[in-house]
């Protein structure tokens, strides 16, 4: 048994290599060969409050590979894409010095909203298809 497993995973590791002349690729974020990486905004962290509806931290961006949230600031906040409206208590929790990751999810407008009546700090790191 053990060696039909290993004859299998040599067959996959085979297969999964580049041809000659072939150059391996690995896709930095769903599917985007070539991206780069920018923080947002490049004026410094966004002040997050209780604002009813939030505070947009990502405009959208078709291009957009992938993102990165985080709370830079000591209060929990809450995010969620424009497809739904973010309170105290609906969105993705990010909890204080915490990070969401953004699939292709992240290609839509997102809005964060702290949980409590404190303000908190966010960063945006995105990949963006070149």
């Amino acid at each position: 048994m053990r060696r039909l497993w290993l004859a299998g995973a040599f067959v996959l590791l085979v297969l999964a290599m580049p041809g000659p002349g072939v150059q391996a690729q690995t896709p930095v974020v769903d599917g985007c060969m070539s991206a780069a990486v920018v923080t947002v905004p490049s004026t410094g962290d966004i002040t997050i409050t209780n604002a009813a509806g939030g505070i947009q931290v990502l405009a959208a961006n078709g291009r957009r590979c992938g993102a990165l949230i985080t709370n830079t600031g000591g209060v929990t906040m809450r995010c969620a894409p424009s497809t739904i409206t973010v309170t105290a208590t609906v969105g993705t929790p990010v909890i204080g010095g915490g990070t969401y990751q953004l699939g292709p999810e992240g290609r839509q407008l997102w809005r964060c909203i702290s949980t409590t009546g404190s303000s908190t700090t966010v960063a945006i790191t995105e990949a963006v298809l070149q």
